[in-house]
């Protein structure tokens, strides 16, 4: 038997959209992401134009990983930018952009 055994979580080693499911999507499609320090995690949605159609997170977050579910049920088909941008103490500010297509 096997006593005080816990599991650990690995802290990942960078910040990083890790994938959009599914993609292209309708209505809704989940975004997976990665924190690799505490910092503050902006996630927006843009569209072609570079106008932002949505905040999906904008929060101080722990390293880990993470996803979460954008609806686009009220935006008109087409494509659509993901954007996560991390800052905060000690951390250079990063940012990495993702396509999405909505087919409705």
């Amino acid at each position: 038997f096997l006593n005080g055994i816990t599991e650990d979580r690995a802290i990942p080693a960078d910040f990083a959209i890790l994938s959009t499911y599914p993609n292209p999507f309708n209505p809704a499609t989940s975004i997976s992401y990665q924190v690799s320090m505490e910092s503050i995690v902006d996630i927006s949605i843009f569209d072609l134009r570079g106008q932002k159609v949505s905040t999906l997170v904008n929060e101080s977050s722990q390293p880990g990983n993470y996803s979460v579910t954008w609806d686009a049920s009220h935006v008109a088909s087409g494509v659509y930018f993901v954007h996560l941008t991390v800052s905060g103490e000690d951390i250079t500010p990063a940012s990495q952009i993702q396509k999405l297509m909505l087919v409705k």
